[in-house]
Formats: C-alpha cells, sequence, structure tokens
C-alpha cells in the first residue's frame, strides 16, 4: 500500500512539458478541461549553434487524455557557421518539477509537471530555469487565462527588424470557490538581437533609446555589485 502510494505521489514530479535548456516558453494555453500547455520556440538569438544547428533538442512533453501539454515551435537559423566570436546561449535548468513558482527576475518557467485532475489543487510543480541576461529584462503585465484562452509572446519587431522577445516568466494557478480554474500568467520582455547579416545597420531613434535603456541599467546592476563588493569587504574588516 505505502509502495503504490509513494508511486503515485511521484509521477506528477518526474513528467511533464519541459522546453528544455536551449528553449524559450513564449505562449499558455488553458485547454477547455483547464489543464496547462506550454509552449517552447528557440528564436535566434537563443539555443543555436554557429552551424545553424540547435544547442540540443532535449524539450520532452506528455500527453494526458490524448492531448499533449506542450509543444515546440518550428524555427530555422541561418546562422554563418564561420564565425569565430558566436557564443551559443543556454539556461541552466533544475533537474526535475521541484519549484512552486519561479518568480526571480533571472528566471522563466522551463516546465510545468503533468497535471491529472486540473480542479484538484491550486499546487503547481514547476521547473524554474535561470538566464542571467534576463536580469536585464522589464515587465509586460500579467494575463489572466482560463478555460480556452491563450497568451502569446515570442518575437518583437519594429520596421521589420527583431529586437526583443517576449516569455513566459512565471504562472500561478487559482481555484474559485464554485470550482473555475484560472491562471495568472506573468509576461516579460528580454532583449532578443539576431546575428547581423552586414557589419553595419541604420537604427531608428526608438531602438537607440531602447538600447541605451538596456546600458544604462547594466551600469546601474553593475555599481550596486559593487557597491554591495565594498560594503561587504569593510564589513568582514571590521567585524
Amino acid at each position: 500500500m505505502w509502495y503504490a502510494i509513494l508511486f503515485v505521489y511521484l509521477i506528477p514530479n518526474c513528467i511533464g512539458s519541459f522546453c528544455g535548456e536551449s528553449s524559450i516558453p513564449f505562449s499558455f494555453e488553458v485547454l477547455s478541461n483547464g489543464l496547462p500547455v506550454v509552449g517552447c520556440a528557440r528564436p535566434l538569438c537563443f539555443g543555436w549553434k554557429p552551424d545553424g544547428t540547435p544547442v540540443s533538442k532535449n524539450a520532452i512533453f506528455y500527453k494526458i487524455d490524448g492531448y499533449a501539454d506542450g509543444y515546440m515551435r518550428e524555427s530555422v537559423a541561418r546562422l554563418d557557421g564561420d564565425s569565430l566570436s558566436f557564443v551559443p546561449e543556454v539556461a541552466k535548468c533544475e533537474d526535475s518539477f521541484d519549484s512552486r513558482s519561479c518568480n526571480v527576475k533571472n528566471e522563466w518557467v522551463g516546465g510545468i509537471a503533468a497535471v491529472f485532475d486540473a480542479s484538484h489543487s491550486v499546487m503547481m510543480a514547476l521547473r524554474c530555469c535561470i538566464y542571467e541576461r534576463l536580469r536585464l529584462s522589464s515587465d509586460r503585465g500579467t494575463a489572466t487565462l482560463t478555460n480556452k484562452q491563450v497568451t502569446i509572446g515570442g518575437e518583437v519587431l519594429y520596421k521589420k527588424r527583431q529586437y526583443a522577445f517576449d516569455y513566459i516568466a512565471n504562472v500561478e494557478k487559482h481555484l474559485t470557490t464554485n470550482g473555475s480554474i484560472f491562471y495568472d500568467v506573468q509576461m516579460r520582455r528580454m532583449i532578443c538581437l539576431p546575428p547581423p547579416a552586414e557589419q553595419t545597420l541604420n537604427v531608428d531613434m526608438k531602438a537607440k533609446e531602447y538600447i541605451r535603456e538596456l546600458l544604462n541599467a547594466a551600469i546601474a546592476l553593475q555599481k550596486k555589485k559593487a557597491k554591495y563588493a565594498r560594503t561587504f569587504a569593510f564589513q568582514v574588516i571590521f567585524l
């Protein structure tokens, strides 16, 4: 009896949707039965090798009642395989679905453990991924979704040029007193510039302002870290 109970308890934390270390959650859908579906994508700025092949293909999904709890969007990268300066961008993800929230600024929801009965509990087992460049990301608001609704992020373009990517940062599940299910889905925006096709580009003033804001945020973050390091050193000396 105890073995059976333990087996049932462990299943939800072992299987479910997972985008992998080289793709990003960009969409969240709620099916008619209240079960979530996570969409994963590999934009041009993330998850590719210099030769245009994915860094990894370890995304996994699970079918419940005939419906997959996630999917990988098809994408193709046209990169210059001779580029010596190209460095693949990947995230560092948890080994299993052990988190209840991915609410740190440098995290996103890499996966959600399989849910067999959405109305059973508000608890969600998440698999968070860390990507340090997210510290410069910006909040895009929270979408509240219920059955048969979806929110979609993805590439952000200005005058046909990509400069950012909207991703699923965190998800919270709620149950009303009458048993209705809804999810709060937090969206954030990260800078996402594809490798340039030419050496020089004409940049619009709006794009310049956005890049300037990102640089100022990066400088402020570095100053904050340096100040903290000096304060810590000062405390160590006099303790």
